[in-house]
């Protein structure tokens, strides 16, 4: 479906699907692996954020940069997984490993880093991804997930301190 949006790309616009996917597909998909912990749903809400991205393409003013734009989209994209009925119901119908099943690292210490951000409560896993795993700043955090600049340091602070507090025995060895 992805690449029928794409040959489509004579519509007006800044950009097309193919250069989205190029340039930020690499990082939706991972940013939704993170914030879902489950491959399949990351899968659905990857197609989704897509579509969102596509659909609402007229919308982009330039306010913040492109990235950030497509980030905001499938961060709200991966929320409103979460928050669905479908998803609390599951959660409490399957083990915790089926639901939350992402292929191991083959990097010991990536694997016990990623392990702890993915434990982090989602209001602060979400600002560990943007600003660790998809480079933004602070200000386009706030931007992304409409949120104050010093709620996101203070976010990113507070995460910070759990992550070193879990991997600190991790680290000691």
């Amino acid at each position: 479906m992805l690449q029928h949006l794409a040959a489509e790309s004579s519509l007006p616009c800044c950009f097309t699907m193919e250069e989205i996917l190029d340039q930020y597909g690499r990082e939706v998909w991972y940013l939704c692996l993170m914030y879902l912990k489950n491959r399949f749903l990351a899968e659905d809400a990857f197609q989704t954020a897509m579509m969102k991205i596509w659909e609402k393409r007229s919308t982009f003013r330039g306010d913040s940069s492109l990235k950030t734009w497509v980030m905001q989209i499938t961060a709200n994209t991966c929320r409103n997984v979460l928050r669905s009925s479908w998803f609390r119901r599951m959660k409490t119908f399957l083990p915790e490993e089926v639901l939350f099943s992402i292929p191991a690292s083959d990097d010991a210490e990536r694997r016990e880093v990623r392990q702890a951000v993915l434990q982090l409560p989602i209001k602060y896993r979400e600002i560990i991804l943007l600003y660790y795993f998809q480079g933004l700043k602070i200000h386009e955090i706030a931007a992304a997930l409409n949120m104050k600049e010093p709620t996101v340091s203070t976010r990113l602070k507070r995460a910070r301190d759990i992550l070193a507090r879990q991997l600190k025995g991790g680290m000691e060895a």
